[in-house]
């Protein structure tokens, strides 16, 4: 199982570039509603401030120019931080108010008003970060259909209603794995380690049920291929897979930056998830021939 498990993995490689295409396509759709959303919700900003002041003149501009150097002040070399704290609404609110400040002096007067103008903004701004991370998630969930979609059609047939089913299942289960994964990291960086090796085992698990569901029902018994034994040797297989992977991600952080090594990862990782089932089935297949 481990020599054909990695064998699989190296193969399989070649579809690299199939998940990483479809979450960029995602994340293009997503910043194309982000962007344009960002500066409207600014110039809106502007204009309400300008009504409530009515005096006094500020220049759009000016406004965004001093948000964008705040956020060029937060600490990059730690990209997750920084993303942290972009998508934090105290920071969105406390930052916007700096730079209004700083453009028009003291407005004690209009703070109320002022304030719920910015609260507006933030709102709409959270509105299409929203929808910029849906287009995100959307990507990776279609890549890893599609990439898997790939590779399975080349180990066994099934019935389409069976595959779809089971697909859809493996998408969103790998993708909320992914997900949690990164937000659990974000909380306390150590809890990458406990998330991906929990991935692991849940992934390996759920392959081999599904696996005997789709080729071995009525045929072997379930206990000869969901037991401790298969689950340990697929986890170790696994394991090595994961740690070729984080090699591969850790070379390119250093040949790039971190931002482009997590993406980078989102594919890896989702060709890890892929192999992890396709494993399994062939250790099915394997079986059920001998």
């Amino acid at each position: 199982m481990i020599k054909q498990g990695i064998k699989n993995y190296f193969k399989n490689l070649k579809h690299f570039f199939t998940p990483l295409g479809t979450t960029a396509l995602g994340m293009m759709f997503g910043l194309s509603v982000l962007l344009p959303g960002i500066i409207s919700s600014i110039n809106t900003l502007s204009l309400s401030i300008k009504a409530i002041l009515q005096s006094i003149e500020i220049d759009f501009s000016v406004l965004e120019d001093s948000l964008i150097t705040a956020v060029r002040a937060l600490d990059w070399g730690d990209p997750i931080s920084s993303v942290r704290s972009i998508s934090s609404k105290s920071w969105l609110i406390d930052t916007l108010n700096q730079c209004i400040g700083a453009l028009v002096g003291e407005t004690d007067i209009y703070a109320a008003q002022i304030s719920e103008a910015i609260n507006i903004c933030v709102n709409q701004i959270f509105g299409y970060f929203i929808v910029f991370i849906l287009f995100t998630i959307l990507g990776m969930i279609g890549g890893y259909f599609l990439t898997k979609w790939i590779i399975q059609r080349n180990i066994a047939k099934t019935t389409t209603p069976k595959w779809i089913v089971t697909n859809i299942i493996d998408s969103l289960l790998s993708v909320a794995l992914i997900v949690l994964s990164l937000w659990l990291t974000s909380l306390w960086k150590p809890n990458i380690f406990i998330s991906v090796i929990a991935s692991v085992i849940i992934i390996g698990i759920v392959g081999l049920i599904e696996a005997y569901l789709l080729y071995a029902r009525n045929i072997v018994d379930i206990k000869q291929i969901v037991n401790l034994k298969n689950i340990a040797k697929l986890f170790l297989t696994n394991i090595i897979i994961l740690l070729l992977s984080c090699l591969c991600i850790m070379v390119s952080i250093l040949l790039t930056n971190v931002l482009v090594g997590l993406f980078v990862g989102i594919a890896f990782i989702e060709i890890v998830f892929i192999v992890i089932d396709a494993n399994a089935e062939l250790y099915v297949l394997s079986l059920i021939e001998n």
